[in-house]
């Protein structure tokens, strides 16, 4: 973690008030406990992050039905934010496979994504320095959001401003234009395969 820290903030510095623990109970088995006693002793806090939920999530019983035991694993957790006045962000995983909606990417079933305020999920394709970061969430008088971000060397990242008003790459205009003159070429068949777009 220390290593990863000073990679990440370099010469910045520890940020004041940051804390770590590198071990926790399941959600299920006194995790919401051990956050409510740690923000006992800290009054101050506002942010609490718990990284990764795979690693918090309750172990499901075979016969639970699948939604409903993920929706319930967030649901004291969910209150005990709204009681103490603090966000609690749960890091997640996405699934490899890419799908039409973004929130099906978000590794688990829609009891999740379904019972938190609001879900962030962060793109980008292996080695790229360009991704996008999608947010929904119920508070959000602007509704969802696509923004396009921006990595460096440590993995930090800058929003660049909505994904629509960013200027369109070479490979994704060579792209564009190849669909555009494949709809436009009476000699070819109407469906057309990505190694055809390749030449």
């Amino acid at each position: 973690v220390q290593s990863r820290m000073r990679k990440i903030l370099d010469r910045l510095g520890v940020p004041p008030g940051l804390e770590f623990s590198t071990a926790c109970p399941r959600l299920d088995a006194g995790a919401v406990e051990m956050i409510a006693a740690w923000l006992d002793e800290h009054a101050d806090a506002r942010l609490v992050i718990l990284d990764v939920l795979g690693k918090v999530k309750p172990i499901r019983k075979r016969n639970d039905d699948a939604v409903a035991a993920d929706a319930s694993s967030l649901d004291q957790i969910q209150r005990l934010a709204a009681d103490r006045h603090v966000s609690i962000i749960i890091v997640a995983h996405t699934r490899k496979a890419a799908a039409e909606d973004i929130l099906e990417e978000v590794a688990g079933t829609f009891g999740l994504t379904g019972t938190a305020d609001s879900v962030i999920v962060l793109k980008r394709p292996r080695g790229a320095t360009e991704g996008s970061l999608h947010i929904f969430g119920r508070d959000y008088d602007e509704g969802d959001q696509e923004l396009a971000v921006s990595f460096t060397k440590n993995n930090l990242w800058t929003c660049l401003g909505e994904t629509s008003d960013q200027p369109v790459s070479n490979e994704r205009a060579d792209l564009l234009d190849a669909m555009t003159a494949a709809t436009q070429d009476p000699g070819r068949a109407s469906a057309t395969t990505p190694a055809e777009l390749e030449k």
